[in-house]
Formats: structure tokens, C-alpha cells, sequence
């Protein structure tokens, strides 16, 4: 893949399925932030923890929240939790990324008001240069999100394989150590 993409904000990056590194193997990044002169930031929203807010932040200013998701955002950072919403816009046709809302904004009494607001332990950051480098690399598959970003599961990454054609999805199923095949 070339990287004359000039600006992935808002994009979804699908770790190829060649990619090993423990950190990236089978995610998918929504990328909040990139500008290839500066570096980019993005957020793994396919890595659940299995834990809720409350069990990493038992706060009570935060007990509004303690029933959000918390997912493994990226290796970077990983003493940070970063609240934030992903909103499907149906007219746009775009995942909407809003962070650094205040808690008395989300509203947890409002069945729409905690809707898609995820708690992420870290980021995903790279350098200036680095994302697209690894594009370069075709470390990467660049997607336009779609309406089934919220469901994002351990098994979504597989889902987005299986669209990009038969080749993807073969590589997606075969084992981690092909000697277990």
C-alpha cells in the first residue's frame, strides 16, 4: 500500500494478517489523529479487557461510567485511561471520536448516554514518518469504518478479513504456529 493516504484521521487501520507483533496481531486501530509531519495516535477498539470502569477506576466522581467497557488501547501509555465516545454518524456516513468529555456530559440514566462511550487503558502512537513507513511495509490495511465499528470484538478483526477477499481470509484462519494446522 502506497501512503500517499495524507490524512488516515478517521480511518481504521486492519493489522495484516502476516503482522506478529504481540501489540498490533489481529487488531484494528481506529486512528483519531495523523498527520504525517507530526505523527499519529490512535486507539486498538477491538481488544476488550473484560473489566468495567469501576474495576480500574473506583472513584465516585466516576460512578456515572462504572458500567463502560474497557478496552486495551495500545502499547503506549499504558499507566493512561482515556474516556471517550465513537458515535456512527448515518448522515456522514463517519465514525465520530469525541475524548476529554466531561463526566457530567454522559449521562447514565439516559439509555443513549453511556452509547458508545469506551474506557481505554493506553494508546496506539507513532512517530513522524513511522505510520507511514509501515504502510509502506503493507504492515497495514487502511478501511473506511462502517456501522459495525461498535460490536468491536476479538473476532470483528476476522469479519473485516473476510470482506477484503479470499485471500485475506485465508491468512486470517491459518494457525499461529502452522505446525498445529
Amino acid at each position: 500500500m502506497s501512503s500517499d493516504l495524507t490524512d488516515l484521521t478517521g480511518k481504521l487501520l486492519l493489522a495484516h494478517p502476516i503482522t506478529r507483533d504481540p501489540n498490533f496481531r489481529h487488531t484494528i486501530v481506529y486512528v483519531a489523529a495523523h498527520d504525517p509531519s507530526e505523527g499519529s495516535l490512535g486507539f486498538v477498539v477491538n481488544r476488550p479487557m473484560g473489566q468495567k470502569l469501576s474495576d480500574v477506576l473506583p472513584s465516585p466522581e466516576f460512578e456515572p461510567l462504572a458500567g463502560v467497557p474497557v478496552l486495551q488501547g495500545g502499547p503506549v501509555g499504558t499507566d493512561q485511561l482515556v474516556i471517550a465516545r465513537l458515535r456512527w454518524d448515518a448522515v456522514h456516513r463517519e465514525l465520530i471520536f469525541q475524548h476529554h468529555i466531561p463526566v457530567e456530559e454522559l449521562d447514565s440514566t439516559d439509555p443513549s448516554g453511556l452509547h458508545g462511550v469506551l474506557a481505554f487503558v493506553g494508546y496506539s502512537g507513532w512517530g513522524k514518518g513511522q505510520l507511514d513507513a509501515e504502510l509502506d511495509a503493507d504492515a497495514w490495511v487502511v478501511e473506511k469504518p462502517d456501522g459495525d465499528y461498535a460490536a468491536a470484538t476479538e473476532s470483528t478483526w476476522k469479519k473485516w478479513m473476510r470482506r477484503l477477499g479470499p485471500q485475506f481470509q485465508l491468512m486470517a484462519e491459518m494457525p499461529d504456529d502452522p505446525m498445529k494446522n
